[in-house]
């Protein structure tokens, strides 16, 4: 029953998708799990499961089991999420009888404690059965999570597979732990740090766009806009851009920019990541340094960061040159 500690970039959802397939294919009836619905929808797009693999994001897990137990919930109640759908998991899996032989979590760092229970729940074998947890304790941006059933120390994976060297630096910059990932990748682009005046963040923003699709060749759907507002927030949902057609489902079709939250795309990548908004942080809403770890490691080739002239000095201090 081991929990595997990884840092952005070490292939943390593929490795967890790897072990899914393969108990899988022993003939296990396997629950592959996460946080991120988004990045639940990409598993089972990529992975095509078999009938013994069931992949779902915790909480549909939780509301597909209760709607098929006829459990009625209370939606507008405030701690929907965080106790009755996970006690409507309990009661419907009882009821169902739904049980698994092995059950892989992903994003593990955002789980309650009482979550683990309900999932455990799900096992043939509570106390013995095939468990496995994944999790980086840097992306924890839903707040502090719970603690893990597990309690033996953690395999620790830091070897970076998906960034640039540069890219990596910046994440580096967010990063806690007791021991720094290494990079296993090119030396790449530096990070682009583009400024501009307040009133110009629609025109800096297709000038970028425009250049990286026109001049530099790289296909729409695979540049994502990323802000750590939540999309009504956002001054682009309100801004038209000229010959821009934004997504806001992933994966987004060709001639589209994905855009979205940072937290709706962490488990997710794209080739060319440009971050927008990040003046516009909220110390009490989240954690500055974790959702911009988030933000930075989702880039695998180039990383744009635009910031406005006036930006808050904590904010423009993370993205200062960094020497090699």
């Amino acid at each position: 029953r081991p929990k595997i500690s990884l840092s952005a970039g070490s292939r943390k959802t593929m490795v967890a998708a790897e072990k899914a397939v393969r108990l899988a294919r022993l003939g296990f009836r396997v629950l592959l799990t996460c946080f991120n619905k988004p990045l639940a929808a990409d598993l089972i797009r990529r992975l095509r499961p078999p009938p013994n693999l069931h992949i779902q994001h915790f909480h549909g897990l939780c509301s597909e089991l209760a709607t098929q137990a006829d459990i009625r919930l209370d939606h507008a109640a405030k701690d929907y999420f965080q106790r009755l759908l996970p006690e409507a998991l309990m009661d419907a899996s009882d009821k169902l009888r739904v049980r698994y032989d092995a059950i892989v979590v992903d994003e593990g760092q955002d789980f309650r404690s009482e979550w683990w229970i309900a999932l455990q729940s799900l096992l043939n074998d509570p106390e013995g059965g095939i468990f496995y947890i994944f999790y980086d304790d840097n992306q924890r941006i839903y707040g502090k999570g719970g603690e893990f059933p597990i309690q033996q120390p953690p395999y620790p994976l830091t070897v970076n597979c998906r960034n640039t060297q540069a890219i990596h630096r910046q994440v580096l910059r967010f990063y806690e732990g007791e021991s720094l990932p290494t990079v296993l990748g090119p030396s790449g682009r530096p990070v682009e740090i583009i400024e501009f005046e307040n009133d110009r963040f629609t025109r800096t923003l297709q000038d970028t766009l425009h250049r990286l699709t026109y001049n530099d060749h790289i296909p729409t759907d695979e540049i994502v806009l990323l802000t750590p507002l939540s999309l009504p927030k956002s001054q682009l949902v309100d801004t038209v851009i000229k010959g821009t057609r934004l997504a806001f489902t992933w994966p987004p079709e060709p001639n589209q920019f994905y855009f979205a939250t940072i937290h709706a795309f962490k488990g997710l990548e794209s080739a060319v990541v440009v971050l927008i908004e990040a003046d516009r942080w909220r110390a009490e809403e989240i954690d500055l340094e974790s959702i911009l770890y988030v933000a930075c490691s989702r880039a695998r080739h180039h990383l744009i960061v635009l910031l406005p002239k006036n930006a808050p000095v904590e904010v423009r201090n993370h993205f200062s040159p960094i020497s090699d």
